[in-house]
């Protein structure tokens, strides 16, 4: 091994040359089979050819069992097995070495039995070059011990044939020799290389654990004070306001929610970028879908004076399994940017049917626009990531170029492609399709896309509700939302607190933040569920945590339900009210304090 390389590399190579020539003893056992059924030695030198399978069986044994038995015994002692390897490899050839310049000295080249020894051991030089290259000590010492006894043997007979045929061994010693090196070094390359590359993705794993954990704290710390801003916006638009102030706290809440956008859009193209995005396969229906989504845009067209047409064909199947809330992902990036860069005119929506068959349907979907367009040359890197038709356009439009990179990519995702047909001035035509399963019979239950309860109304059930909260102004903010919408309300701010207090009164659902001081969210809900007279109470984490898996890994917890920060009020409250109260419990229990 070269000055640098770890120990790593010696027992990679160790390893190799012990499994390259785990049964490469056993041939030999063919040599002697070859000899007893094809010569006379059987007949007059029975117990000398016995003696040569005897030893050949020992040795091959002893490889075999080295190489089986690899990690223990290398592990006792590298260099004990190195020793053994070698002796066990050596001290055969050595054996036949000696033997076939005997055969050579007793009966010479024109008798049967030296051209067949002579025919073995020439073919085990080739596969020893293969199988034992790993250790270059191992090759050459084979190498000699094969050939130095013939060339002896030769020597000693003497005469024109005899020192031919020692030149001639010599000659091929040597070459092999060279040979052996050779092939040594490119074996040691191809190890490098590989623990090159290995170390390559070991970095690059580690690099993007790092990267997925600094996503996932910054996304705690800056979801959870757009929580708060866009919370308290909220109560503040509710009360009563003159017209100026509305105007002004409006402004708040849409460049509050406008940031909330890029930071899900940088978000949701990190995790595509590392593979880590996960499609769901779940019942829906592609009409219901497409009105929910397109309804959100309408006051935003009515407001630009556009016309919209939608059209779904009436071959589209009613109900298909797949991703809802990813293809809803991509009709807000595309449909919002035709609405985005068309000032006058129309948007065109359709959804046809491509192909359909083996279980699965192929949708098509169109958008198009009378906006600005783009030019021929823009079209193919407005899909890259941060790419937008002109620079010009993010100083007029805004927007960072992440929603069609993100939208193209989920497209691929659904096994379909994205592209567009546009010219400067004349609008755009955007096209994506992707592949859904297509059921044999309606589903049983309907998947839907969550009704969303007023935020203004008050409930017609009250609850009581424990807020788990270590941030001062969320624990504030979450206290007031559910407080006016006629619930009550005690808020703590870890998990310790939430054990005291759930011990001691009755809730009806918890909202637990899972990032808190002294015991969190996580520890807290095992807690509860270990606990078979409050175990039954819902439990809907809350954490400004976004990652790949998370509402998996907390419905494994115990978790019953997971929301995202920044809390959107009417997702609350359509959340807990939809669950209802719970089954009294055993004991007496008193109020919480309000």
């Amino acid at each position: 091994m070269k000055p640098g390389e770890s120990a790593d590399h010696q027992i990679q190579v160790d390893s190799d040359l012990a499994h390259r020539s785990l049964a490469g003893g056993f041939v030999y056992l063919g040599f002697v089979a070859a000899l007893w059924a094809a010569t006379d030695y059987a007949a007059t030198h029975g117990s000398l050819l016995l003696a040569i399978g005897g030893m050949s069986l020992v040795c091959a044994c002893a490889r075999f069992l080295l190489g089986y038995h690899f990690t223990p015994l290398h592990a006792r002692s590298a260099r004990v097995w190195r020793s053994a390897f070698f002796l066990a490899v050596n001290l055969n050839i050595l054996v036949w070495g000696l033997f076939l310049a005997a055969t050579f000295l007793l009966f010479g080249y024109d008798n049967w039995k030296t051209m067949l020894l002579l025919i073995c051991m020439a073919g085990t030089a080739p596969i020893a070059l293969a199988s034992l290259s790993p250790s270059l000590s191992v090759l050459r010492s084979f190498l000699c011990f094969l050939t130095v006894p013939m060339i002896s043997a030769n020597l000693y007979a003497g005469g024109a044939r005899g020192y031919t045929m020692a030149l001639v061994f010599s000659w091929y010693l040597f070459f092999a020799w060279v040979h052996a090196g050779m092939i040594h070094r490119q074996y040691m390359q191809h190890i490098r290389e590989k623990f090159a590359l290995d170390a390559a993705r070991k970095s690059a794993e580690s690099a993007s654990r790092a990267k997925s954990a600094f996503l996932a704290n910054m996304s705690h710390e800056l979801r959870t004070p757009m929580n708060a801003i866009l919370g308290m916006t909220h109560l503040a638009l509710s009360g009563p306001l003159d017209a100026q102030q509305r105007e002004y706290l409006a402004a708040v809440k849409s460049s509050g929610e406008t940031l909330l956008q890029l930071l899900n859009g940088l978000l949701d193209f990190s995790r595509i970028e590392a593979e880590k995005v996960v499609l769901e396969c779940i019942p829906f229906s592609v009409r219901d879908l497409v009105n929910d989504t397109l309804q959100s845009f309408a006051i935003q067209i009515q407001e630009k004076g556009l016309a919209l047409r939608v059209g779904v064909d009436h071959d589209v199947p009613l109900w298909m399994y797949g991703d809802p809330l990813r293809l809803r992902q991509v009709l807000i990036n595309v449909v919002g940017n035709a609405v985005k860069f068309t000032s006058v005119g129309k948007i065109e929506f359709r959804v046809s049917r491509l192909d359909q068959f083996a279980g699965t349907v192929t949708l098509h979907f169109t958008v198009r626009d009378t906006g600005i367009g783009i030019p021929t040359a823009k079209q193919r890197s407005i899909f890259e990531a941060f790419e937008q038709g002109d620079a010009s356009t993010t100083r007029e439009y805004g927007g960072t170029g992440l929603g069609l990179a993100i939208s193209s990519k989920l497209v691929e995702l659904m096994s379909g492609r994205m592209w567009v047909e546009s010219r400067p001035g004349e609008g755009s035509l955007f096209h994506w399709t992707a592949r859904f399963a297509n059921p044999t019979s309606e589903p049983a239950a309907h998947a839907t896309l969550p009704q969303h309860a007023s935020t203004t109304a008050r409930a017609q059930m009250p609850l009581r509700i424990l807020i788990a909260e270590d941030h001062e102004i969320s624990r504030r903010l979450l206290k007031t939302i559910v407080e006016m919408r006629g619930h009550s309300a005690t808020a703590v701010s870890n998990g310790n607190e939430v054990l005291r207090e759930i011990e001691q009164h009755q809730f009806d659902v918890v909202l637990m933040d899972i990032h808190m001081p002294e015991m969190d969210g996580l520890e807290a809900t095992a807690a509860i569920r270990r606990n078979e007279s409050i175990s039954h109470v819902p439990i809907i984490a809350l954490t400004a945590e976004s990652a790949p898996g998370l509402r998996e890994r907390y419905l494994a917890a115990g978790i019953t339900e997971y929301l995202a920060k920044p809390v959107k009020p009417e997702l609350l409250f359509a959340l807990i009210e939809g669950m209802g109260r719970q089954p009294e419990r055993g004991k007496t229990q008193h109020p919480p304090p309000a």
